[in-house]
């Protein structure tokens, strides 16, 4: 039970961890020159500042060891459900519970969706889009998509 904990947590916190991991690339120009990092507008950002280089290091480390193995894990566990479950084999569904427990036999990609809908969520200050309207319309298109794709 205590992978199934940890799995919520994850699945939970995954777009505010992927947030935290992004955040030093999400740089902001300011009118008297230079780059800082948009939550931390004291460092700056791309000029050999070694507090920015450890922040980028750090977030690259959230990346590899959590978020991407935990991606990996639930697809894997999503495009082998279907074939476990059919041969009897139902361990894979106990230990991702977490993932597959809220959905339907016939939905089991649903969690997927959902991950790669709170991904792509995280990635939208990635853009560098100038104007607010722009954001509001990327953040509606990905929520119509996810949601269409979620009810077919």
């Amino acid at each position: 039970w205590l992978g199934n904990a940890a799995g919520t947590l994850l699945f939970v916190f995954f777009h505010r961890l992927t947030l935290w991991a992004l955040s030093p690339l999400v740089c902001r120009y300011h009118t008297g020159g230079g780059w800082t990092v948009r939550t931390f507008p004291e460092v700056v950002c791309w000029e050999e500042d070694p507090e920015h280089a450890g922040m980028i290091a750090v977030g690259l480390c959230l990346v590899a060891v959590v978020l991407l193995p935990f991606v990996a894990v639930c697809c894997y566990g999503t495009f082998r459900q279907r074939k476990m479950v059919s041969r009897g084999k139902h361990s894979l569904t106990r230990h991702l519970r977490f993932f597959f427990g809220r959905w339907s036999s016939e939905r089991y990609t649903c969690g997927c969706w959902l991950l790669f809908r709170q991904l792509f969520l995280a990635l939208t200050p990635l853009l560098g889009i100038k104007s607010p309207g722009s954001k509001l319309e990327q953040l509606v298109v990905i929520m119509v998509i996810m949601t269409w794709w979620l009810i077919l």
